[in-house]
């Protein structure tokens, strides 16, 4: 087992997404002064977090692999605080100034361990220069060997077909983590790694397993996919394959707290097995484990090799999967 995360060393992944300003907001919990009807509360301090697609590479990174992040910034404050952010990671990056846009941000409000209010102060990133990150990505796609395209639908992505097929033509898998808008876009991904809710805005309503089953398999073969892992929060994932059992993984945490930033946790372990060549049930078994720890933290969090080095050692014998026919 820790050979294999120690050979996260080799692997060179390539993340294309948007990258978000995740900021939050400690305050106190005291209540004893009142504007009005509002209670007053100080706020301790303020934490800046790089999220989005920028979240995926730290998981990355943070784990021991090699990413390279590129996605889109404004020309402001916050786009300052994402590069310095960056610049405390061992990723590269290539960040594309959009002038005409401003860093999109979610402000959390914090008491203790409990989210109070999320605050969304974004736009849809409008790209002019739409060639440039694909040149970009042509020039330099063929030092890695897998992609993840990292989509929170907020205007990075305009050609994402585009992506894949590139990808496509030198044998490069593409990890998804997608949006519910437009999924023609991801036709021919290697694997997408939808949520329930977001498999469902896909598939339509679904009302048991062999429901998720049957639709899943309808998806992937309608946009020609290798694989679909449907992630589904407290009540684990399913990974669905053509002309194959599929695999129902039971959640691992007891204590979730937060469940956000999960999905890049998983979408980054995945890439990291798939980028030594194990099979999906296995990436999915690490992810699996990895998302267990994450969602016992706060906010867009990473795990470390001594977390997941001490969760394996404790779930390798244990029949965390079902196998559904």
């Amino acid at each position: 087992m820790f050979n294999i995360i120690s050979d996260f060393k080799k692997s060179n992944i390539l993340v294309i997404g948007d990258i978000i300003l995740d900021q939050y907001w400690h305050i106190t919990d005291k209540k004893n002064f009142f504007e009005k009807s509002a209670p007053i509360v100080n706020v301790k301090n303020v934490e800046n977090r790089a999220g989005g697609a920028a979240n995926v590479a730290k998981n990355i990174s943070k784990i021991g692999g090699n990413a390279h992040l590129i996605g889109v910034i404004g020309n402001d404050t916050e786009g300052k605080i994402i590069k310095n952010l960056l610049k405390e990671t061992n990723l590269k990056h290539n960040l594309i100034i959009n002038y005409n846009s401003k860093t999109i941000k979610k402000i959390r409000i914090i008491s203790k361990k409990n989210q109070l209010l999320r605050l969304d102060l974004e736009k849809k990133y409008f790209i002019e220069k739409k060639e440039e990150m694909l040149e970009l990505i042509s020039r330099i796609i063929k030092n890695y060997n897998v992609v993840i395209i990292s989509d929170y639908n907020k205007g990075t992505l305009v050609s994402t077909e585009s992506i894949i097929k590139i990808a496509k033509k030198l044998s490069i898998p593409v990890i998804i983590d997608p949006k519910k808008e437009n999924i023609s876009k991801y036709f021919g991904a290697t694997l997408l790694t939808p949520n329930f809710e977001e498999f469902q805005s896909m598939v339509g309503r679904c009302e048991n397993k062999i429901e998720i089953i049957k639709k899943g398999k309808l998806l992937i073969s309608k946009l020609k996919l290798s694989a679909l892992l449907i992630t589904q929060s407290e009540f684990g994932m399913t990974l669905i394959e053509n002309n194959k059992n599929s695999i129902h993984f039971q959640s691992l945490s007891k204590n979730a707290n937060d469940p956000t930033g999960a999905g890049d946790t998983v979408i980054s372990l995945i890439s990291l097995m798939l980028s030594l060549g194990k099979t999906f049930e296995i990436a999915c078994w690490y992810a699996n484990i990895a998302a267990g720890i994450v969602v016992e933290k706060i906010g867009t969090s990473t795990v470390s090799i001594e977390e997941m080095l001490k969760k394996i050692k404790f779930f390798q014998d244990c029949k965390i999967t079902t196998t559904i026919k």
